[in-house]
């Protein structure tokens, strides 16, 4: 016992409290950017055509960057203690491809605006509105997904400050635009002002701390099939996964106006929770667990493992506990004031009572499933991920027929406890298998 918590402290919570304490000024700044567009807008039809215009976009770009950190990072650490220019290699390879497979992105959206907003449900008199978000998000959807690409070798290079650097200034990006111009479109053009800044500075600190060189080569050359194999199984688990959401937003929004805002601040305030553990142990498992692999430490990696999810188990249940409970009056403190009115503090505090239900698991299977990409093994991600999406629209449907709309909040913790059950144990046959 002595020995598993010498271990969590070394490996995990040095780096995890640098990241906790950047997480948890970035979820206060993102808190204070949600008070102010509560205040201003409420819940309300502009709204809800803002958070629709916004869901495809970043559902594309996180489901299309999320899998590059925990598929290359491994194997760029690998490469590196080989020798550093292997490492240059994959790093500027695989550069390219997101920047063409970013830009292809952003003209394919383009080119779709005019349906999506059909798709989506978005009312005729906002799809002027609709439109107008949406042009912004073309540049983002390439200035994102080159940022994303680069964090995890900022975090490879435990400069974990930038875990949550673009969060915070995408919050006072937004908080700047709607001081000066006080309209639903000053909130996407505080994104990508934000983003853009985001990216010069990951750029300035890889030329400076990162021992990488920023080359970009026009020609794309071939990626090992391994590589692609393992990516492709992780973006099809990322776009599964990330499809939930897609899927919970787009049923709400038959629930009439101000649902979709509503859903969403349920969820974000359940996610400020969530991601600050997430965030904070996700970030640092990445690196641990592929360094302690590569070095054959399976004894290290199971000990690591019960010890981070007791850790996260001990933490997060009171925590559960507390806001399901006092739900009515945290909602209240924080968005009671302005647009906000009374009644809507009782939908939105509704919605999350169940949707912080997930947390324990929704941190426990981030984890888990850090493990099992390091793991290789992305293609039982996947099944899991595939499983858990038809669970999420089967309990959807049932849920909201018994209690309306928040069950679809409770629908995703029930299928966030699934997750992280089947990644228990898929994560614990594949390390008895990796190491018999």
């Amino acid at each position: 016992m002595k020995d598993s918590f010498k271990l969590l402290s070394e490996k995990f919570l040095s780096g995890s409290l640098t990241v906790l304490t950047v997480s948890m000024i970035a979820r206060l700044v993102g808190l204070l950017k949600e008070i102010v567009i509560a205040k201003e807008f409420g819940l309300s039809a502009e709204l809800d055509t803002y958070f629709l215009a916004i869901l495809i976009p970043m559902y594309a770009v996180v489901s299309l960057t999320n899998p590059l950190g925990p598929t290359f990072i491994p194997v760029y650490n690998r490469l590196e203690i080989k020798g550093k220019e292997e490492a240059q290699v994959l790093f500027s390879k695989i550069l390219g491809y997101v920047f063409y497979g970013s830009v292809a992105l952003a003209l394919i959206y383009w080119i779709l605006i005019p349906f999506l907003s059909i798709v989506l449900n978005v009312d005729a008199t906002n799809e002027s509105l609709f439109r107008s978000i949406s042009l912004l998000f073309v540049p983002i959807v390439v200035v994102q997904s080159i940022s994303n690409y680069l964090l995890p070798f900022l975090e490879n290079r435990k400069l974990f400050i930038f875990t949550s650097m673009g969060t915070v200034l995408s919050s006072l990006g937004v908080l700047v635009f709607i001081y000066l111009f006080s309209s639903i479109l000053s909130i996407a053009a505080g994104m990508l002002a934000s983003a853009l800044l985001f990216l010069f500075i990951q750029i300035v600190a890889l030329l400076m701390k990162g021992n990488v060189r920023l080359i970009f080569s026009f020609k794309l050359d071939r990626v090992e099939t391994g590589l692609k194999k393992q990516y492709s199984w992780l973006l099809l688990a990322s776009a599964t996964m990330g499809s939930t959401l897609v899927v919970d937003q787009y049923m709400a929004s038959f629930f009439g106006v101000s649902s979709v805002s509503g859903l969403n601040y349920g969820y974000k305030l359940a996610g400020i929770v969530c991601g600050l553990g997430s965030i904070s142990l996700a970030t640092v498992a990445l690196p641990v667990f592929s360094k302690l692999i590569a070095q054959g430490n399976k004894d290290k990696v199971q000990s690591l493992v019960r010890s981070v999810l007791s850790l996260i188990a001990f933490l997060s249940i009171p925590l559960v506990v507390v806001i399901y409970l006092y739900s009515d009056e945290i909602i209240s403190l924080i968005f009671e004031r302005g647009a906000f009115k009374a009644v809507e503090v009782d939908f939105v505090s509704e919605l999350l009572k169940f949707y912080i239900l997930q947390f324990p698991f929704y941190v426990g299977g981030v984890v888990l499933s850090r493990l099992m990409s390091t793991l290789g093994k992305n293609d039982q991600v996947f099944v899991i991920s595939f499983v858990a999406l038809i669970l999420n629209v089967m309990l959807n449907i049932g849920f909201t027929k018994w209690i309306g709309i928040s069950g679809i909040a409770l629908s995703t913790s029930v299928v966030y406890l699934f997750t992280f059950i089947a990644l228990f144990f898929t994560s614990g046959n594949a390390l008895q298998k990796d190491f018999a």
